[in-house]
């Protein structure tokens, strides 16, 4: 997980330094210095038990376009859980088939992030919804 949205850069730098790397173990111990493993649990948010009945809510709610302006897209229609929680699409799609400025980032382990959405303008999953 990236630890804050200004290691962007250096992950430009590795990108660029990949043919100077001689192998996968070399890649990967530079990696490690940009990057930390996925915690097996998720962290506990303020107030905010997780519950059967509150994983059964979300998911409806992530799939049921009657939450959009136009009652066509749900959440899965930018974040498809079936494509690694994107859309694959250059720029997304959205109300009125209008192109927006971003793509979709992936939801998946997305309450590890430090920010929500590209620019970071929500600080957890609770401000973003």
């Amino acid at each position: 997980m990236l630890r804050t949205l200004a290691s962007l850069p250096a992950i430009a730098a590795i990108a660029l330094a990949l043919p100077a790397l001689a192998d996968d173990a070399e890649l990967r111990a530079t990696a490690k210095d940009f990057f930390e493993t996925i915690p097996l649990n998720p962290p506990e948010l303020n107030g905010n038990v997780m519950t059967r009945a509150r994983v059964d809510l979300g998911a409806m709610l992530f799939f049921d376009p009657r939450l959009s302006r136009s009652n066509v897209f749900s959440c899965n229609s930018c974040h498809n859980v079936g494509m690694g929680g994107v859309d694959a699409l250059e720029t997304s799609i959205g109300h009125g088939w209008q192109k927006g400025p971003r793509n979709s980032p992936t939801v998946f382990n997305s309450v590890f992030n430090i920010a929500q959405f590209w620019d970071g303008r929500a600080a957890d999953l609770a401000e973003q919804a």
